[in-house]
C-alpha cells in the first residue's frame, strides 16, 4: 500500500514553480540546467518576457554568448526600450566581439539612464574594441567618476590612457590608485622614463617593501645606475638572478654592471651563464668575449671570438679584438692582419681604438720585414 500512498501525495502536490526552479539552479551555478527549464517554459509561454530575459541571462551566464544575443534581442521585440535588456545585449555584444554592433543597444540604454556606470563601462569597452582609444577613455573616465569606488575602473583608466597615448592623463591616472603596488610600479616607470629620477626611486623603494617582483627590482636598479650608484644596483640584479637564473636579461645586466666596476672575472661569469642561456645570442658572446679579454684570458677569449664570428658578428670589434690578443700572444702577421682590416672597416667611427690600432700597424709592419 505505501507505494499506492506515495504516488497519490505526489499528484496532490503543486506543480513546481519553473522560474523559481531556474532562479535555484542559476544561484547555485547551474546555468545548463537553468536554461534547460526556461527553453520549456518560453515553448509554453512565448509571449513572457521574464521568460525570455531569464533565458538569456543563462545563456549568458553559460557562456553561451550568441544564444544570449538573440535571447535579448527577443525581449526587445516584446517589450522595447527595455533598459537590462539593452543593458544586457551590449554586454552579450561586447563579449562576443561584436563592438560595432554593441553601441545601438547601449546608445539606447545611456538615453535611457545616462548616469549608469555601467553603460558608460560597456560604451566604452566597445569603442576600445574598435580601437578608438581616445573616445574610449572618455567614457571610461565618465564610467569611473559614475563609480568612484570601483578602483578596478580607474586602474583600468590608467591603462587605457597610455595605450592612448595621452600620458599626462596616465600619469594622473596612476597617481590616484598608487595604493596598489602594480600602480605604483607604473607610475614609477613613467618616472623613469620622463627622468625623474628621485621621484622613481621613491615609488619603487617602497613598491620593493610593500610587493617585491623581479620586475620592480629591475626597475630599481635601472634607477639607482641612472642616478649613478651601480653600488645599490649590484644587489638588486643579483636578486634577480637568484630569482630567475635563466633570465638571459638579467643575467646581462648583472654582468655588465660588474664589468663597468672592473669586477670582470664575477662579469665573465655571468656571461658565460647567458651564452649557456642563449647559445646562439651573439650580443652575449661578444660580451663574453669582451670580459675574458680583460681577464687577459687570450686562448678562451680568441675561442669565444670565432663563435661571434660564426653568429655573423665579424664587425670592426671583431677584428679589434682578434687583433689586440693575437698582439698579446706574439702573433705578429696575424695581428698586424687584423688590425689592418680594423682600420679599413672602423672609417673614423672609434677614434681612440684606430689611433692605438695604427701605432700598432707601424710596429708590426717593421717587426715582420725583419
Amino acid at each position: 500500500m505505501a507505494p499506492v500512498t506515495l504516488l497519490m501525495l505526489a499528484f496532490l502536490q503543486p506543480p513546481a514553480d519553473p522560474m523559481k526552479e531556474a532562479s535555484a539552479h542559476l544561484d547555485a551555478g547551474r546555468y545548463a540546467e537553468a536554461v534547460a527549464v526556461l527553453k520549456a517554459y518560453v515553448e509554453k509561454n512565448p509571449e513572457s518576457v521574464a521568460g525570455h530575459f531569464n533565458l538569456a541571462l543563462s545563456q549568458s551566464l553559460a557562456g553561451n554568448d550568441e544564444a544570449a544575443i538573440e535571447g535579448f534581442r527577443k525581449v526587445l521585440a516584446l517589450e522595447p526600450g527595455l533598459f537590462e535588456a539593452q543593458l544586457n545585449l551590449g554586454q552579450s555584444l561586447v563579449q562576443a566581439g561584436r563592438f560595432e554592433e554593441a553601441r545601438e543597444p547601449l546608445e539606447a540604454a545611456a538615453k535611457t539612464k545616462p548616469e549608469d556606470a555601467r553603460v558608460a563601462y560597456l560604451q566604452a569597452r566597445a569603442l576600445l574594441g574598435l580601437e578608438k582609444w581616445r573616445e574610449g577613455a572618455a567614457l571610461l573616465a565618465r564610467a569611473a567618476e559614475l563609480d568612484p569606488e570601483n578602483r578596478d575602473r580607474r586602474l583600468e583608466l590608467a591603462e587605457t590612457y597610455e595605450r592612448a597615448g595621452m600620458r599626462a592623463e596616465a600619469r594622473g591616472a596612476w597617481e590616484k590608485v598608487v595604493e596598489v603596488p602594480a600602480a605604483r610600479e607604473r607610475l614609477a616607470l613613467m618616472l623613469l622614463d620622463e627622468g625623474e629620477l628621485e621621484a622613481a626611486i621613491g615609488h619603487l623603494e617602497l613598491v620593493m617593501k610593500q610587493q617585491p617582483t623581479p620586475a620592480a627590482a629591475y626597475a630599481l636598479a635601472t634607477a639607482y645606475l641612472r642616478d649613478q650608484r651601480p653600488e645599490k644596483s649590484i644587489p638588486l640584479a643579483q636578486a634577480i638572478v637568484q630569482h630567475e637564473p635563466e633570465n638571459l636579461e638579467a643575467r646581462m645586466f648583472l654582468g655588465r654592471l660588474l664589468r663597468d666596476q672592473k669586477q670582470y672575472g664575477p662579469a665573465a661569469r655571468e656571461f658565460q651563464a647567458a651564452v649557456k642561456i642563449k647559445g646562439d645570442s651573439l650580443e652575449a658572446w661578444s660580451e663574453f668575449t669582451a670580459a675574458l679579454v680583460l681577464l687577459q684570458q687570450h686562448e678562451a677569449a680568441l675561442a669565444a671570438l670565432e663563435r661571434v664570428r660564426a653568429l655573423g658578428g665579424e664587425n670592426a670589434a671583431y677584428h679589434y679584438l682578434r687583433a689586440t690578443m693575437l698582439d698579446a700572444r706574439k702573433e705578429h702577421k696575424p695581428a698586424l692582419e687584423s688590425y689592418q682590416k680594423f682600420l679599413a672597416m672602423s672609417e673614423g667611427k672609434n677614434p681612440d681604438e684606430e689611433f692605438k690600432a695604427r701605432q700598432r700597424v707601424r710596429m708590426l709592419e717593421r717587426m715582420t720585414r725583419r
